[in-house]
């Protein structure tokens, strides 16, 4: 473990006496992301233990060198697995400005906006429903939380293969390579076995999704 990483273990500890029980503090080293999680306090709200992998937003910042433009990210949008709303910071840890870890706070408005639809129903106030909601998610990934990396590569999946009408089985060779192109795109493969997980979700061979990997790297480099 990076020896940065070390020294904020300190800082969850010591924040989580802090805040209340409905904020999760995280803390990621990324240089194993199937494994990233050191160090958690309230992990009740996002379900997650210490081992648990990079969710599909961190894959993505770390794919799109987002930490390169930005120290911190705040203010966005989470959800939990039960679909309670959070409120998302993180804190890109680098060193010689090449990312090592992710600080995470994720603030649980589950009982607030339970506390707002119970008072507008005492109170009969009535909104309008098509009226647009404003999230707060600077344009980001959304975050979800997996307790595994099969689990967070087969929710990235799941996103994907939504829009193709048919079933894996009848995919043709052209549609598997697009659908690993922005699995790729989308920081899959960043886990170790991610390869292996994605042949399994399409039904092809391990060395097939190598092949369509170095195709869609090599558009990448054009």
């Amino acid at each position: 473990m990076n020896k940065i990483i070390k020294e904020y273990i300190s800082l969850v500890d010591f924040f989580s006496n802090i805040v209340g029980n409905n904020t999760e503090i995280a803390l990621h080293d990324v240089t194993d992301a199937e494994h990233s999680l050191v160090a958690i306090s309230n992990g009740h709200i996002s379900g997650r233990e210490v081992g648990a992998p990079l969710n599909g937003a961190a894959l993505l910042y770390i794919k799109n060198r987002v930490y390169e433009t930005h120290d911190q990210l705040i203010d966005y949008r989470g959800e939990t697995k039960d679909h309670r709303p959070l409120t998302c910071y993180t804190k890109f840890i680098k060193d010689d400005g090449e990312l090592v870890g992710m600080l995470c706070v994720n603030i649980d408005r589950g009982a607030e906006k339970e506390a707002i639809e119970h008072l507008m129903k005492v109170f009969n106030i009535k909104t309008d429903e098509n009226e647009p909601v404003e999230q707060a998610d600077n344009g980001n990934f959304k975050e979800r939380f997996s307790g595994n990396y099969k689990e967070t590569i087969q929710e990235l999946f799941e996103k994907v293969i939504r829009h193709y009408d048919a079933p894996v089985t009848r995919l043709t060779p052209s549609e598997k390579e697009e659908i690993i192109e922005v699995l790729n795109d989308n920081g899959a493969f960043l886990f170790k076995g991610g390869v292996a997980v994605v042949a399994e979700l399409l039904s092809i061979s391990e060395a097939s999704v190598y092949r369509y990997l170095q195709k869609a790297n090599g558009k990448g480099e054009k």
